[in-house]
């Protein structure tokens, strides 16, 4: 663990969808699959939606972006909350939540 107590990449998941790395801790994967009934590798989908929505998220511990997008069959438009992180030279992105997007997220998406 670092000095704010996170864990290291390498006790995550490794995913990699579109030629994009993406990580993620199981258990917290688990836990948004049980309360939202949103996978973390459908999160992973919205990050190639061209229309995507990205905003800074208020968070005081590290710098998490939000980002409202659509699931590659274009049947969900997910808000998702994630960081980006350099790992052993490569570029990664760490998912941290996903769930629906709310009425006024899609609105701001555009549906």
């Amino acid at each position: 663990m670092d000095e704010k107590g996170r864990r290291g990449v390498s006790n995550k998941v490794n995913y990699t969808y579109g030629g994009i790395f993406f990580v993620w801790d199981p258990e917290k994967a688990k836990s948004n699959m049980e309360k939202h009934a949103v996978s973390f590798k459908m999160a992973a989908e919205v990050f190639f939606d061209e229309r995507s929505f990205i905003s800074t998220d208020p968070f005081e511990e590290e710098e998490r972006l939000r980002m409202i997008g659509r699931t590659e069959d274009g049947t969900m438009i997910l808000f998702v909350v994630y960081v980006e992180r350099l790992h052993d030279e490569v570029f990664v992105y760490r998912i941290i939540s996903a769930r629906k997007a709310t009425r006024k997220e899609r609105e701001q998406y555009g549906a």
